[in-house]
């Protein structure tokens, strides 16, 4: 994986899923990310909107860092399910 660029190793963290959201949430991963340190992620998704195909959909994120690099961003992507 990469964040802005930079490669980031991240363990498995506990998912949580609640279906009247929609959403997911993995929180607590540790990950090293070379040359900024070590940091616990912590990413929130959630469908959002259907595109124009029944497998597509549009997903909203949250994304946080905390520990020696700090950092969060949030936006959207679309999602091509197969």
């Amino acid at each position: 994986m990469r964040i802005n660029g930079i490669p980031a190793t991240c363990a498995k963290a506990p998912v949580a899923l609640d279906d009247a959201t929609r959403s997911l949430t993995a929180s607590g991963s540790y990950c090293i990310w070379t040359g900024i340190g070590n940091v616990l992620a912590t990413v929130h998704l959630t469908a959002d909107w259907q595109g124009e195909s029944p497998q597509a959909i549009g997903v909203r994120y949250l994304i946080r860092f905390n520990g020696t690099g700090n950092g969060s961003g949030a936006g959207t992507f679309r999602a091509d399910v197969r």
